[in-house]
């Protein structure tokens, strides 16, 4: 019952907190906004509240994680939310024509994958870039499951996708492609 308790007080925080953002905004900032005209079309306001109240709150989390846990019990903490809540989704990427293999190339992105075995593709965010790389083994130690590619143990929520297919320019798809603009591009190093 307190548990409960707890979280409707923090909505109220929430609302209350939002409402008088909201209210800031317009009496301080939103008279000289070029977009005044049209904000209670376009909603400017609201996103903008809704952007910093989530920002803060995942701020705060952050935060409170860093100071409380060590970086073991964040790794489980992170791995554990990314199974309970990311969301699998494809998405279209393009290979930049600098970059050290597949230049040009398009890729089929699975993002956020809960499915990842020995022999698949996978593409996860180096210092320097991008690389992709073959799982060679997917192994649970400390109850957090790793997956191996060789150079780097990695955790589940540091891979940035699996590979479904790569559309090379000598593909007999890659025409279909040619006229697309890519919402991502990125850059693959070795």
């Amino acid at each position: 019952m307190k548990f409960q308790k707890n979280f409707k007080n923090f909505e109220k925080f929430v609302k209350k907190t939002y409402e008088k953002s909201l209210n800031i905004l317009e009496k301080k900032y939103c008279w000289k906004c070029p977009q005044k005209t049209t904000s209670h079309i376009i909603k400017c306001r609201e996103v903008e509240i809704y952007q910093r109240l989530y920002k803060s709150f995942k701020n705060a989390l952050n935060e409170f994680l860093i100071n409380n846990y060590s970086k073991e019990n964040i790794k489980r903490i992170k791995s554990r939310l990314f199974q309970k809540i990311s969301k699998e989704f494809l998405t279209l990427v393009k290979i930049d024509e600098n970059s050290d293999y597949f230049a040009g190339s398009w890729i089929i992105l699975r993002r956020n994958s809960r499915v990842i075995k020995k022999g698949d593709l996978i593409l996860y965010k180096t210092n320097s870039g991008f690389k992709m790389s073959k799982v060679l083994r997917k192994y649970c130690e400390d109850n957090l499951d790793y997956i191996d590619v060789g150079d780097k143990k990695l955790l589940n929520y540091e891979i940035y996708g699996k590979i479904e297919k790569i559309i090379e320019p000598n593909d007999d798809l890659y025409p279909i492609f040619e006229n697309i603009s890519a919402p991502i591009v990125l850059k693959l190093t070795s």
